[in-house]
């Protein structure tokens, strides 16, 4: 069974104020006067649109926004761009000095957080990497036509073809005999299982033999 919708309750409740009065649909649903005038004047500027008997968002058209004065601002960017890794609570005892010397206030650290946070690039730069003599890295990049030595086959490529007799051909049509190698488009976990020994046999322990506990009688 579909449930039943908030607005088709509101439209429910309506008709069965319409139909048994209205002290019999605030003793049977448990609402108020107002939600059922409100309802009934929502419901006829829609023209008859169920719709208009939804529930509408109760969030505030103006919300309060953080001001701060613009040098603050400038100058939690300037630590944070000296020192990428530097929290909260340390950019406030840096920032304390520097609203002392003017007339701005300071904002607390969990303030500064939220400050922080909210910026696009959280004020500060992604540090570059150095290598073993101090100088910038280069950014290693893959390159897409370089061999494959994983041993997995590429897109778009097709294994080669094995016989039922166990001997793989090559490019040059040449066959050999393979009962112990595996082929290179086989994937690592494969290749492991294609290669691995087979199983001991039953009653034996590393490799060396031993009796049956339970003989058969």
């Amino acid at each position: 069974m579909q449930e039943e919708t908030e607005a088709q309750r509101h439209c429910r409740i309506l008709s069965f104020w319409r139909k048994h009065g209205l002290q019999a649909a605030l003793d049977a649903f448990g609402v108020c006067r107002r939600t059922l005038f409100n309802g009934q004047s929502r419901l006829a500027g829609e023209g008859g649109n169920i719709a208009a008997l939804a529930s509408k968002s109760r969030a505030p058209h103006w919300r309060r926004r953080r001001q701060w004065p613009a040098g603050v601002y400038a100058e939690i960017r300037r630590l944070r761009r000296e020192h990428p890794n530097l929290g909260k609570e340390k950019v406030h005892v840096l920032l304390m000095p520097f609203c002392a010397r003017r007339p701005m206030d300071c904002p607390a650290p969990r303030t500064i957080g939220r400050i922080i946070a909210s910026d696009r690039d959280k004020m500060r730069r992604v540090p570059a990497r150095l290598g073993a003599h101090g100088q910038p890295a280069p950014r290693a990049r893959r390159n897409s036509a370089s061999p494959d030595t994983s041993g997995r086959s590429s897109p778009g490529t097709a294994p080669p073809s094995i016989p039922s007799n166990g001997t793989a051909t090559g490019c040059a049509g040449t066959s050999s005999p393979s009962p112990t190698s595996t082929p290179a488009w086989l994937s690592h976990s494969r290749r492991r299982r294609a290669t691995a020994p087979p199983p001991a046999p039953h009653g034996t322990w590393r490799g060396h033999s031993s009796p049956d506990p339970c003989p058969p009688h």
